[in-house]
């Protein structure tokens, strides 16, 4: 029955394609009463943002070809559904063929004509309602299970980490928590003999899954909490929620709602008490005995036996001790960083890795905790018998020899030759002991936080955290008629943004910059980011991903952000909290007219928030920006920070003011007259230059003077602010030209 249903459905989609059928394949199903599950209706559009509720704003056609730009870059322009004769059979290479559906038929309208539903999504149920059902129309009446996964404490195992070895530390974390939530998706599907496409989607850490009636997905939640209680001590655990749900759900929104409801029950009764399962086997247990060893990185204490004799013998050679399951997330980081590493192979056995300890290796740690492995290969490995793999970020793969493709939010800057120089003076910042390469190692914070300056500028690492605006709202209350379909399609539609286009983002805003190497993308997926990198970037790349991202939606969402600047040597995990908090307790409060709701929509930058939107904040202070960079230009370094002094020191006295008189000297006080002074010198300064033949474009300059000053008299916090950020421009500026010359030196 599988087979015949898995060619039904392929040549389902060759026909919506206008592609020629599968020839000699013998008898297939009749699809008809699994398609009449579907919603339907009479719209033509397969953008799924088409059918959310709001008016889209006007989108600046740049934006929208940068979009479509972004577009083509992830998915390619092969179409080789348009010759399925020389594809293999879809019965035994279904995922190969759900891969291709899923990057050729992603612009196409499903048959079903729901408006926002493309083919691809309308494929995936279809193919999630006949296997769930076993391809038999006589078992659909059994109704389905719908199970939806999480992995509570995922932020905090992936940000609680010292600042020792957290470059690699946490890029390994990040991509083994995506890893471990697809290798139990793959477990579970494998027992009850489906493919990959019952997995609804899978983004985040989350999953959605459609099985057949009457699961019981009891023992494995069990299970796996067991094996994640021992390898995170509490830090992690694991949600599996289960409900019925009938066959008129499918296309019934109402219905839906209520086994959606029934879900998220489950999942916050079991979120409140995790590990409640394991009370009687776990939790009288003696925890901890005081060790006076603990792991540089995670600083957990070694386990009793081998783990303390290794600690031990790690402090008498005076080096740090590091847990097993942190070098296995080094080695992760590692493989993600190597150049060829563009596959990943998933299997229900581990094969031990030559020369590593298993026990430090993330494919057997993936193993342990879920019984099933994932691995980075090369994509020319040939997969063994029982291996499944998977192309990483690129949709051009070979059906014939590879599964499918996935894309992974990565982007990793490496090691520059300029920075060779900086290590040789500061061995502490290489984690590679002496031992990084250019254009082999990953770029650790330090470098990015100095860039291999030995002057005494700015050295700060850039932390930026973004996140979708009041989505569950969009799920719940703007997306019309939220059938199973729809919500798909939009989970399907943000992650591709996330997981496809931020890496080319990134790449894109490095270019424009000529600063290679310079961001590092920790996390994409869902709907929220987690970039670190050279802080100047930060904010410029932060705009550049609220710009596209409106664009990509139709002005129908839009995405809020916080920017941390920390220390070389600051904790990692509090810079993180320290970003969130920007987030989310001042970017997504941002509410300048006092609405009901946050309007959100919102960059957190230097303590202060700006409104992204048209007449917000943050045009007005993009442009004081760069009127300050233009009158600053005329002068030398030293005269620069001279000037930019004076105008912080406006700013300065009207802080003083308003904290003693409060509002009283919100709009007029001494800081006028200080102003006034200010700038006339400024003024005077300009026609000097101006006299002396140092300064061509005196009148523009001078224009800029006067539109500076009364900018800050009308908004001096804006005016403040733009002091603030040009003032540590113009420091790593000094610090970019210093450690250029500190690098012919080293050449």
């Amino acid at each position: 029955m599988t087979d015949s249903l898995r060619r039904a459905l392929a040549n389902h989609v060759l026909r919506q394609l206008g592609a020629p059928p599968l020839s000699n394949t013998g008898p297939q199903t009749d699809l008809t009463p699994f398609l009449t599950l579907l919603p339907g209706g009479s719209g033509a559009s397969a953008d799924i943002f088409d059918a959310l509720s709001g008016v889209g704003a006007s989108l600046p056609p740049a934006d929208l070809e940068a979009v479509a730009k972004l577009r083509r870059a992830a998915y390619g322009a092969r179409r080789l559904l348009s010759t399925p004769t020389a594809l293999p059979d879809p019965a035994s290479a279904f995922e190969a063929w759900s891969a291709l559906i899923e990057a050729e038929a992603r612009e196409t309208p499903g048959s079903r004509r729901e408006k926002g539903v493309t083919l691809a999504t309308e494929f995936r149920l279809l193919s999630a309602i006949g296997h769930a059902a076993g391809g038999e129309a006589a078992r659909l009446d059994d109704g389905f299970t719908l199970v939806s996964g999480d992995f509570p404490g995922v932020q905090r195992v992936i940000y609680t980490i010292a600042s020792d070895g957290a470059t690699k530390g946490v890029r390994g974390r990040s991509f083994f928590l995506q890893l471990l939530a697809e290798c139990v998706v793959r477990r579970i599907l494998a027992e009850y003999a489906l493919p990959l496409t019952n997995a609804l989607y899978i983004a985040g850490g989350r999953f959605l899954l459609l099985l057949p009636s009457g699961v019981d997905v009891s023992a494995l939640r069990r299970e796996m909490n067991a094996r994640l209680l021992e390898w995170f001590e509490g830090d992690l655990s694991f949600i599996l929620a289960a409900s019925p749900m009938p066959k008129a759900a499918l296309a019934n929104a109402r219905l839906l709602r209520r086994v959606m409801t029934a879900l998220r029950e489950e999942e916050l009764r079991q979120k409140a008490q995790p590990f409640v399962e394991l009370l009687d086997d776990h939790f009288f247990e003696q925890q901890g005995g005081g060790s006076e060893f603990f792991c540089a990185i995670s600083r957990r204490e070694p386990r009793p036996g081998r783990e303390t004799d290794e600690a031990a013998a790690a402090r008498a050679d005076n080096q740090p001790w590091v847990s097993p399951e942190q070098l296995a997330f080094r080695l992760l980081a590692e493989d993600l960083s190597r150049k060829g590493k563009n596959a990943v192979v998933f299997s229900r056995k581990y094969a031990p890795r030559p020369g590593i300890n298993p026990e430090r290796d993330y494919a057997y740690l993936l193993h342990d905790i879920t019984g099933w492995s994932a691995r980075l290969y090369n994509e020319g490995h040939a997969a063994a018998e029982g291996e499944t793999l998977v192309g990483l970020n690129h949709t051009e793969f070979d059906p014939r020899r590879t599964h499918g493709f996935r894309f992974l939010a990565a982007h990793t800057p490496q090691v520059k030759e300029t920075d060779m120089a900086w290590l040789e003076k500061h061995p502490e910042d290489d984690e590679e002991g002496g031992t990084s390469r250019p254009g082999e190692t990953i770029r650790t914070f330090a470098l990015l936080a100095t860039r291999g300056d030995e002057g005494n500028g700015f050295p700060r690492l850039g932390v930026l955290r973004m996140d979708v605006d009041n989505l569950g709202k969009v799920f719940e209350q703007r997306l019309q008629e939220p059938t199973l379909t729809r919500q798909m399609a939009l989970s399907s539609a943000l992650s591709a943004f996330f997981e496809a286009y931020l890496p080319l983002i990134c790449r894109e805003v490095e270019e424009a910059a000529e600063r290679d190497n310079s961001l590092y993308l920790l996390y994409g997926g869902g709907d929220d980011l987690f970039i670190v990198g050279e802080w100047d970037l930060l904010p410029d790349l932060a705009q550049r991903i609220h710009d596209l991202f409106f664009a990509f939606s139709q002005g129908k969402l839009t995405i809020s952000a916080g920017i941390d600047l920390a220390p070389k040597k600051f904790p990692f995990y509090v810079a993180a909290e320290r970003a969130k908090a920007a987030l989310d307790d001042h970017a997504k409060q941002h509410n300048p007219r006092d609405e009901k709701d946050p309007r959100k929509n919102a960059v957190s930058l230097f303590g202060q928030v700006y409104g992204w939107a048209e007449g917000d904040d943050w045009g007005a202070l993009q442009a004081l920006r760069a009127r300050l960079h233009r009158v600053l230009n005329v002068y030398e370094a030293q005269e620069q920070r001279t000037v930019i002094r004076n105008v912080t020191r406006v700013y300065e006295r009207w802080r003083e003011d308003y904290a003693r008189h409060g509002e009283t000297y919100l709009k007029f006080g001494p800081f006028c007259w200080m102003a006034a002074y200010q700038f006339t010198r400024i003024s005077d300064g300009i026609r000097k230059l101006a006299k002396d033949k140092k300064v061509t474009d005196a009148e523009q300059i001078g224009a800029d003077v006067q539109a500076i000053q009364q900018a800050i008299l009308e908004n001096i916090r804006l005016g403040g602010a733009a002091a603030r950020w040009v003032e540590f421009e113009i420091r790593t500026q000094t610090q970019n030209e210093e450690a250029e010359h500190a690098s012919k030196q080293h050449r």
